[in-house]
């Protein structure tokens, strides 16, 4: 699927670029941490987000779901990048190094039926290395759940639970996939990443 690129969408992101040019010729501090991010990638030969779960997936997972009180976030381990920071200040520079590309924030009402099969797609084309593989971005990071498969078992058939946290009783629990989830993503997922846009109903 294609971008709506009306007037109004370009002339937000001609002003989001404007900012974003002047905040990297200013390059201010946003925030401060007391431990290091490690490596996320390093062309042509590391790419630690495409072997599993990795730190900067898990901020910006956690990120997206908290700005828009989300049950759920995913964002594919292409999409996160960079060489991290040191533990101190973290300035937006280190934010674009990490992610490098002009995305918005996408929100979506899914079923967990649409979730199982994401996930069964993205277990299957991931390859579970921390080096570039054809389509191995399509490994998602994620936040509010748990996602367990076997990657012993054939690509079709290496998803095994999908599960969902519950913040009432502070636990996770088994997705339902009659039940409707709000999920916070990037507008790539969203729009631009076949099949992940039509696999949302977005």
């Amino acid at each position: 699927a294609d971008y709506v690129k009306d007037e109004q969408f370009l002339a937000d992101f001609e002003f989001t670029r404007t900012l974003v040019h002047e905040a990297l010729r200013n390059d201010p501090v946003l925030a401060a941490m007391d431990n290091a991010m490690p490596l996320a990638t390093k062309p042509p030969d590391e790419y630690h987000c495409f072997a599993g779960e990795c730190p900067i997936g898990n901020l910006f997972t956690d990120a997206a779901r908290w700005k828009v009180q989300a049950d759920v976030a995913i964002i594919n381990a292409g999409g996160v990048r960079g060489p991290g920071w040191d533990a101190g200040e973290i300035h937006v520079s280190d934010m674009w190094a990490a992610l490098p590309f002009a995305n918005m924030l996408c929100e979506a009402t899914v079923s967990g039926l649409s979730l199982v099969r994401l996930f069964n797609y993205s277990t299957s084309m991931a390859a579970y290395e921390n080096r570039y593989v054809q389509d191995a971005d399509r490994f998602m990071q994620v936040s509010g759940m748990r996602v367990t498969y076997n990657t012993k078992l054939p690509s079709s058939g290496r998803l095994i639970a999908v599960d969902i946290w519950d913040d009432e009783k502070q636990e996770y629990a088994p997705v339902e996939r009659l039940k409707l989830y709000k999920l916070a993503t990037s507008s790539w997922e969203c729009s631009g990443f076949y099949p992940f846009n039509e696999l949302l109903g977005a």
